[in-house]
């Protein structure tokens, strides 16, 4: 039996950047917030983190 995912969440992650295609939007900075989730088993990853300690 495989257990669930297990799951990261970053929610509303604040970065400062430079975006654009213009020259006046590349040359101010450019607030983006990003969600993101990341989904993997974890059965796996344990498996993987006892393989790393050996």
């Amino acid at each position: 039996m495989s257990q669930p995912d297990a799951i990261i969440r970053i929610k509303n992650l604040r970065l400062r950047t430079f975006i654009g295609i213009k020259e006046e939007e590349i040359a101010n900075r450019q607030d983006v917030v990003v969600n993101v989730a990341i989904h993997y088993p974890a059965d796996k990853r344990a498996t993987a983190r006892t393989s790393m300690m050996r």
